[in-house]
C-alpha cells in the first residue's frame, strides 16, 4: 500500500522551489505566483540567505546531482532519464535544451503535481519531444503509477538513471528498501545504469538548531522527516543489500562545481549517493 504521508510534502516543495528560482536553476514559468513571491522574498534577504544551511544544501545538492547526470549522458552512457518527485525543478528542461534528441527525459510526482507541471511546461513552450510528465507514486510497487510500470516502457538497449531529490527522508525506511529493491531489479534490465539521491548522515546534521529545523520540518508536513542511517558505512551496507553496486557517498564538493556552490554554507550537510545495477563499466 502506498505510504499516505507522501502526499504531504508540498509546503516544502514550494520552498525548494523558491531557492532554485533564486540561483537561476529555474525559470519563473515554472514556479506559480505564490512561489514566485516566496523566490522574491528570499531576494529581498539573499545576504541573510547566504549564511542559512538549508538554502546552501538545496543548492548544492541540486547541482552536484546535474553535474553527475549531465557527465553520464555526455559519455553515452545514459539515453534515459527517470526522476521521481519532480515538483518545480527544471532538471528536465535544462537537460533536454542541452543534450536534445539524444535525451529521453521523464518527469514525475503525484497526480495533481504532475498535471500542474505538466501545464506549466507546456504553457511556457518547454515541454518537447523525448520530453514527459507522468503521475506516479514512489511507495507502489506495481501498476501504471508506479516506477516497475514506467521502466517497463523504457528501451532496455539504452541506459537509464533514475533521480531521486528530496524524497527519501519523507518515507519510512521500508518504503525506501523495496523502492529502491525494485528499481536496482528493472534498471540491471538495461544495458547501463545510474541513480542519484540525496542522503543525509546524523554526524553532518548533530547541530541542534539542525535538529529542530528537522522537527520543525516534520510539524509542517504532518509526518516523521527521517534520517535513515547511522553512518556512512550504514547506509552504503544498506544500499548494496538493495541490489546497487559501485555505491559512493560523494560530498558536492567532489562534484567539481564553482566553489561558491560546493563550499557554500550548508553544503557539507548532504551526501549524494551515486550507484548502479551494474557492474564496473
Amino acid at each position: 500500500m502506498p505510504f499516505s504521508g507522501f502526499a504531504r510534502v508540498s509546503p516544502t516543495a514550494h520552498f525548494t522551489g523558491a531557492v532554485w528560482r533564486r540561483y537561476g536553476l529555474s525559470p519563473a514559468a515554472l514556479h506559480p505566483r505564490s512561489e514566485r513571491l516566496l523566490a522574491g522574498a528570499l531576494r529581498l534577504g539573499a545576504p541573510l540567505g547566504r549564511h542559512l544551511p538549508l538554502e546552501g544544501m538545496l543548492r548544492a545538492r541540486h547541482c552536484a546531482i546535474d553535474t553527475w547526470l549531465a557527465e553520464a549522458i555526455a559519455v553515452g552512457r545514459i539515453t534515459q532519464v527517470i526522476e521521481l518527485a519532480a515538483g518545480h525543478s527544471a532538471r528536465g528542461w535544462r537537460m533536454k535544451q542541452r543534450f536534445g534528441e539524444a535525451l529521453h527525459y521523464t518527469e514525475t510526482d503525484l497526480p495533481e503535481m504532475a498535471r500542474t507541471k505538466r501545464r506549466l511546461l507546456a504553457d511556457a513552450g518547454m515541454l518537447g519531444a523525448g520530453h514527459a510528465v507522468r503521475s506516479l507514486d514512489a511507495t507502489c510497487s506495481e501498476g501504471p503509477q508506479s516506477l516497475i510500470g514506467l521502466l517497463a516502457e523504457r528501451d532496455r538497449s539504452q541506459g537509464v538513471a533514475l533521480i531521486s531529490e528530496g524524497l527519501l527522508n519523507y518515507l519510512p525506511w521500508p518504503a525506501v528498501d523495496r523502492l529502491w529493491q525494485d528499481a536496482a531489479r528493472a534498471m540491471a534490465e538495461f544495458t547501463d545504469s545510474l541513480y542519484l539521491a540525496d542522503i543525509y548522515l546524523p554526524i553532518d546534521n548533530a547541530d541542534w538548531p539542525t535538529r529542530g529545523f528537522i522537527g520543525g520540518l516534520s510539524l509542517a508536513v504532518r509526518g516523521a522527516v527521517r534520517l535513515h542511517f547511522r553512518d556512512e558505512a550504514d547506509a552504503l551496507a544498506r544500499t548494496t543489500q538493495c541490489g546497487w553496486r559501485n555505491a559512493q557517498l560523494l560530498r558536492p564538493s567532489e562534484a567539481g562545481m564553482e566553489a561558491s556552490v560546493s563550499t557554500a554554507v550548508g553544503a557539507q550537510r548532504v551526501r549524494i549517493l551515486r550507484a548502479s545495477a551494474h557492474g564496473e563499466r
